[in-house]
C-alpha cells in the first residue's frame, strides 16, 4: 500500500471518520536502521512537520535497540509504553534516565497488558498517571 513517487515514500491516506491518518509504514527490516536513522530521521520528520498536525513513530522497545534512542531527540516528547507482566521497574527506571540524560521529554507513561483484578469478563479499567520532577538546584 506504501506509494512510492520516484525515490521518495509518500504516506497512504486512510480515512478516519471526517478526516485522514497518514501512514508511512516499514515493511522490510532496513541493514542498519541506526545508520540510516542517524542519517536521515530528522529529514524525514522536517518534511511530514508543517503538513501534519501530529506525528506519531512507533518504536521497538528502548534498551534493547538503538533506534528508538536515535529518533528521540529529534521528537517533541516521549509517549513510554510499558507491559505490565514483562518489565521490571529498574529497567523503566534505567530507560526513563537515561531519556532524560539526553534532554528528552516524557509526556506520559502507558501501562500495557494489565491484568484484570476482580476476574470477571467484560470489565474494562482506565487508567492515567503523571508524573513530574526537578532538577539538582545550586548547593544540592
Amino acid at each position: 500500500m506504501l506509494e512510492d513517487t520516484g525515490s521518495e515514500l509518500e504516506p497512504v491516506e486512510v480515512p478516519l471518520g471526517g478526516s485522514s491518518l497518514s501512514v508511512l509504514p516499514q515493511f522490510e527490516a532496513a541493514p542498519s536502521p541506526t545508520e540510516l536513522l542517524s542519517q536521515n530521521f530528522a529529514a524525514l520528520i522536517q518534511r511530514f512537520k508543517d503538513s501534519h498536525d501530529v506525528i506519531i513513530i512507533d518504536t521497538p522497545p528502548m534498551l534493547p535497540v538503538a533506534d528508538a534512542l536515535t529518533m528521540a531527540p529529534h521528537t517533541t516528547g516521549v509517549l513510554f509504553a510499558v507491559s505490565m507482566p514483562d518489565t521490571d521497574r529498574r529497567t523503566v527506571d534505567a530507560a526513563i534516565a537515561l531519556l532524560d540524560r539526553v534532554g528528552v521529554r516524557v509526556l506520559g507513561t502507558v501501562a500495557t497488558n494489565t491484568e484484570n483484578s476482580s476476574g470477571r469478563r467484560g470489565d474494562y479499567g482506565y487508567g492515567y498517571g503523571y508524573g513530574y520532577g526537578y532538577g539538582r538546584t545550586e548547593g544540592s
